[in-house]
Parts: structure tokens; sequence; C-alpha cells
């Protein structure tokens, strides 16, 4: 959100604050807003209040003159988009507009955003989202020296039900207000009730969702400011000094505001892990609200019933196995929510815990064993982002290492299919210049298992070895020739 700011930078001859703009209409636009808000009563208010509070802005200081040029050269603009050129109606004008407000929006034209709003509110058909968006995205650009303007047409905007729901007004706000820092007014703005005129409207999955959105949002407000108590409860718990009675005093009454807001936040987030989407933020806060107050039952339930709703979602696995991880759950356990996890994303860093897990629950043969933990390491390598990073790389050298000839099969298995790329990807002059020296004798290793000895890789590395890891390369050559395990095909 960004348009008040939009008036900064351009509005007037080399003005670059809005701030000096406001020193011309700010104080006669804050009494207009005052007239209106004690001579129009709720019966009266519709979307016509926005329009005039946009227009007043944008139109004082503002000659016709002035403004007609740079509107017509805009007309010109939407015909060269491809929009027909009879302006005597609203139809071709209106989307035109809309499409060059976005452009001055996204280019940090704020006066010329101001006057396309200007015109829109020309045209009653549709517009009143834009005149809502595009009005308050110019106060949101520099709501310091506007928060009170701000707060007015918020506060105007929100009480309209015309095209848009309240809450999406309110939540507009409530995001700037937490990126400011001001927790405590976002969450007095949540607990605004709009009074219902005339007949009920039926719901629609849009307001279903903007509803349950509002929802989530005002527990993520009130989680922020459990968060900020319990830091605070810490520090103070910190500090030795001072009255002990006034000390234990302030303890117990954050105490129990701690545990206010995190009830409150509890309560909006109920439910959600059976909400069609995805909603991880919510769930995590939910989860550590629930642990924070002793409710672990409750919250492996969360993410079991969040796992099962959105099984193609590798957060929902992930967030339930590192809970299981933290509560120290039946290795069992862990070890199939992990194996559903990794097949989804093979490449994750988990993937070296799944292969311990498996080692460590060795149920299956020996042979299936290797196969699974073989097939995992070579997964996760295939993927760049482990090029240069030491422990998979370390962990299938050792298990390549303790192989006998009867596991060439399973080897052979997993690197045929990369016997003609991973060379060029994996065994590279690049790599000899960028790894460290543990990381290089890792790979020198592999590539004698699996592209034998003399290989070019290993040729070329051994120039850059000190003396001790040369002498330790040429040790493990001459004992893997001594035990006659030959991977690579000759």
């Amino acid at each position: 959100m960004v348009c008040v700011q939009l008036a900064a930078q351009h509005y007037g001859q080399g003005a670059s604050t809005f701030e000096q703009l406001l020193k011309v209409t700010g104080p006669l636009l804050h009494d207009f807003l005052l007239r209106l808000d004690m001579e129009l009563d709720d019966d009266d208010f519709d979307v016509d209040l926005s329009i005039a509070v946009i227009s007043y802005l944008v139109s004082k200081d503002r000659s016709e003159s002035d403004f007609t040029p740079w509107m017509e050269e805009a007309k010109e603009q939407i015909y060269n988009a491809g929009l027909k050129k009879d302006f005597s109606h609203s139809a071709p004008v209106v989307p035109g507009l809309l499409r060059l407000l976005k452009d001055c929006l996204l280019t940090h034209r704020w006066e010329d955003a101001l006057r396309v709003v200007q015109s829109v509110t020309k045209e009653h058909s549709g517009t009143a989202s834009a005149i809502w968006k595009g009005g308050s995205e110019i106060l949101y650009a520099d709501g310091e020296s506007n928060s009170h303007l701000l707060e007015l047409l918020v506060n105007q905007l929100k009480n309209l039900t015309s095209e848009y729901n309240y809450k999406g007004v309110i939540l507009e706000y409530v995001f700037y207000l937490l990126h400011q820092g001001r927790t405590a007014e976002a969450l007095e703005q949540m607990k605004f009730k709009s009074i219902t005129r005339g007949l009920k409207k039926t719901p629609t999955d849009q307001s279903r969702y903007l509803d349950l959105q509002y929802t989530l949002y005002q527990g993520m407000v009130y989680y922020t400011l459990w968060l900020q108590a319990k830091q605070y409860m810490e520090k103070l718990k910190e500090q030795e000094d001072g009255d002990p009675l006034l000390h234990a005093s302030a303890l117990t009454w954050d105490e129990e505001y701690l545990q206010s807001h995190a009830t409150r936040a509890i309560e909006a987030f109920r439910n959600v892990e059976t909400q069609y989407g995805v909603w991880d933020i919510f769930v995590t806060k939910y989860v550590e609200l629930l642990e924070f107050t002793e409710k672990t039952e409750d919250a492996y339930q969360v993410l079991k019933v969040y796992r099962d709703h959105h099984d193609e979602n590798p957060n929902a696995h992930k967030m339930l196995y590192k809970f299981m991880k933290r509560q120290n759950a039946n290795r069992g356990d862990k070890l199939k929510v992990l194996q559903d996890y990794v097949k989804l994303v093979p490449s994750d860093e988990l993937v070296l815990e799944l292969c311990d897990l498996l080692e460590e629950n060795a149920t299956d043969a020996e042979g299936d064993l290797i196969r699974k933990v073989l097939q995992l390491l070579f997964n996760m390598l295939d993927y760049a982002c482990w090029q240069n990073f030491e422990p998979p790389w370390k962990k299938l050298e050792t298990l390549l290492e303790k192989l006998g000839k009867d596991d060439i099969p399973s080897v052979e298995k997993v690197w045929s299919p990369r016997h003609d790329w991973w060379p060029a990807y994996h065994f590279t002059s690049s790599v000899i210049q960028t790894a460290d020296q543990n990381l290089l004798v890792c790979k020198m290793k592999l590539a004698h298992l699996l592209l034998g000895a003399g290989n070019t890789f290993g040729e070329e590395a051994k120039k850059s070895l000190n003396e001790e890891n040369l002498r330790h390369m040429e040790e493990f050559v001459c004992h893997r020739q001594n035990l006659g395990v030959v991977f690579h095909k000759k």
C-alpha cells in the first residue's frame, strides 16, 4: 500500500513530501471530513462519501485548465492501449483508467495517480474498490504525517456497505498498523462491528474466505501481543533489583495478561487445521500457544489433522515431524511421517535424519535398507544446492566404503541413470577450485568408487591436495584395490 506519498514527490513545483501538499489542503480537508462526519447520518452514508473525500484531496489547488491537458494525454494512453476513443461512456474509460492508475502506482508517479483517482471518482460504475484501494494507497505511503487523515478515511470507508466488505478495509489498515509496530491500535480496529443495513446478504465463498482471514489475523494480533508480553516477562524475571513486592505483583499481572491473550488467540485459530487452503503460518502459532498452555495432545491433533487434510502440502508433514521430534515421539512414528515428507521434498536436509532413522530402525533386510538409503542420498545430491555441502557427501562416501561385492547391484541401480551426467555436474574443475580440503577429498573418494582409478577428476584434484591429504588418498586407493570391490563398469 503506497498511495498518499504518490502526491508527495511530484505534486506542485518541486514538492518532495506530502507534507508540503497538506500545507495547502490538509487543514481544509480535515475540516471537510469532520463536517461530513457530523452532517451525514448512517442512512445517507454511501460510496459518494469516499468519492467526495478523494475528489476534494485531488482537486484542491488544481485548476481545470491545468488538469484538462493532462487528462487528454491520459486518454490518449488509454486509446493507444487498444480501447475505444469514444470517452462519452464509462465502459471503455474505466478499464483504461484503472490500468493507468496501476501503472502510476507501480512507478511511484504520485501526482499522476491522484489525478487518475480524481477521474475515476466521476465514473460511478464498479469503481468503489479502486477509489478505496487507490486513495488509501496514497495515504498509506506517507502515513506518519497523515495518520489522522488516514484514520478518518478508514473510519468512513469501513462504514460503507457498497461493493466491498468492511473487513477488507480493516484488514488493509491493520497490516499498515502492524508494519508501524502499532499492535494495540490494530487490535482495536479489529474489534469494530459493522451495523447491517437492509436485507442481510447471502454469504458467498469469497465472503466466507474473508471472514476466515479476518478471524485468523485477529488471532495473529493477539499472538503478537502475547509474544511481546512473554518477552517482557522474561526480561522482568532476570531483574533482581527493586522492590520484591512490586516485582512479584508485576509478574502476576503479566502472567494473567499473557494467559488472556494466549486464550483469545487460541480461540481465533480454532479449527484452522480443517480449512481448505494453506494456513501454515497460523497453524505454527496455534501449536506454539497450545504448547505454551501445556496442551500437548491438542497440539499434536491439530498438526495431525492439518497433515491429513493437506497431505500435498510438504510443510504440513514437516511441522508434524518437527513437533514429534520436540516431544521425543516414538522412532517408528517419526520415521513414517518423515518418509512421507521426503517423498514430497527429496532435496530437504531432513533426508540425512531420515537416513539415520532408517539405520536405527532397521526392520528391513540389510540389502533393502542399503537400497533405500542409497536412493535417498543420490536423490538429494541431484540438487545443485548440496553441491558444496559436505554432510550428504560424507554420508554417501561412508556408506559406499562399507559395501561389499554383494551390494554392487544396489549401487549400480542408483548409479547407472546418473553415470552420464553426474561427472560433468559434480566432479568438475570448479569443484577443485572452490571446495575445501575435506569436501575435495570426499568427492575424490566417491569419484574413485564410482568412476574408477585414474579418473580425470581425481588426477586433476591431486594437484590441489596438501601433503597430508595426498598421502591419505594414496592409502585409500591402495586399500580399495586390495578389497577388489568395483562399483563402476569397466
